[in-house]
């Protein structure tokens, strides 16, 4: 499990109120991403 891996913006800045309800990842801070059982070897979309 990767910790404080994941950030947003519970309250968005003026010109972009629209990513509200998403998040992103630091993607070096994961290790991998995996699929039910298995291992992905791209990013997930």
């Amino acid at each position: 499990m990767s910790e404080n891996a994941v950030w947003g913006y519970p309250e968005p800045v003026d010109p972009c109120p629209d990513i509200a309800e998403y998040v992103a990842f630091y993607w070096d801070r994961v290790d991998a991403w995996f699929d039910g059982e298995e291992q992905l070897l791209a990013q997930p979309t």
